[in-house]
């Protein structure tokens, strides 16, 4: 990582997540061709659309894939090439934010609300304690 930029990685409780997340930039799903990738769901999905926060992942991951590209919510690296993360990360950057965070926002309402447990969608609605 280039001098100054900051990263962690830590446990925490489920009600802290959404403090945690909400200012990423980016979440990272990366995973590698492997059979029960291929009829995976990760959690984190929801965790990342919730706090509004664009997802990279790697394309094979169950519909999780297909579902990123099809609601433009982030981007699918189809080779793990630090080329392709690049043109990911670009890709991200060059989206002014508020429509960014709109679309997600929209994707979280249409499709979460129905799929994931309402004590989970309260838990990141919350405010965020400074």
């Amino acid at each position: 990582m280039p001098s100054g930029d900051r990263y962690s990685s830590r446990t925490v409780s489920d009600a802290e997540v959404p403090r945690h997340l909400r200012p990423a930039y980016l979440g990272l799903l990366l995973s590698r061709a492997h059979p029960p990738n291929e009829v995976a769901w990760p959690t984190g999905i929801a965790d990342y659309v919730l706090c509004g926060v664009p997802i990279m992942i790697s394309s094979g991951v169950g519909d999780s894939s297909s579902v990123v590209a099809e609601y433009k919510i982030g981007v699918v690296l189809e080779r793990p090439d630090p080329h392709e993360v690049s043109k990911g990360l670009e890709r991200v950057a060059t989206e002014p934010t508020h429509t960014r965070l709109v679309r997600i926002a929209r994707f979280g309402d249409r499709f979460f609300h129905e799929r994931v447990a309402p004590k989970m969608a309260g838990l990141h609605y919350q405010p965020a304690e400074d």
